[in-house]
């Protein structure tokens, strides 16, 4: 594993960055929106205790452990308001092949904000972190993800679980090799 110390990710729109502890009641609030929490595997309701904890230990967390999960946040540029959230985990054998999770407030959904996220933190692990391989993991009938782990040029792996799509436990998994990481264009 390559060590460096995370600065943030800048894009036109969004600050992709560790947890600060200022973040804690904006992270509850996300982790407590039904749509969010639907396709997430978090306890719900999350209480703002646990919410407090959780950013208290991300804000000072290394980053990118061997088979520990670390989250950044997602605050949009202009207001700096926490939006969402992108949670890593590399696996603990080589720390080559990393997992990621995302979640995003629905009011800030459908204008391209987790594509731009993601191809920065994307860019920051092949690149900076030297990773080979990427994996996501998201619910069938979550078409929106798939669509976006698509066009991000994931490839579907395979399902888990049921194989009928309609079924809300399976699992779709893609993945994304280094060497396939096509930047986003956005004007």
């Amino acid at each position: 594993m390559v060590e460096h110390e995370l600065t943030n990710l800048n894009t036109a729109r969004l600050i992709v960055r560790r947890f600060e502890d200022r973040d804690a009641e904006a992270f509850w609030r996300l982790r407590n929106d039904p749509d969010v929490a639907r396709h997430q595997g978090w306890p719900f309701p999350y209480s703002d205790s646990e919410a407090a904890s959780f950013v208290e230990v991300m804000a000072r967390a290394p980053v990118v452990v061997n088979g520990e999960w670390f989250q950044f946040v997602i605050e949009h540029a202009s207001d700096a308001v926490l939006i969402g959230d992108i949670g890593v985990r590399a696996d603990s054998l080589t720390g080559e092949e990393v997992e990621i999770g995302y979640s995003l407030d629905p009011a800030y959904q459908g204008h391209g904000l987790m594509a731009e996220a993601l191809t920065a933190l994307i860019a920051y692990l092949f690149r900076v972190q030297r990773k080979k391989r990427l994996v996501a993991m998201t619910h069938a009938i979550n078409e929106k993800s798939c669509r976006l782990l698509e066009r991000l040029h994931f490839t579907l792996e395979g399902t888990l679980g049921n194989i009928d799509p309609n079924d809300p436990e399976a699992e779709r998994v893609y993945a994304l090799e280094s060497q396939n990481f096509v930047p986003e264009r956005r004007p």
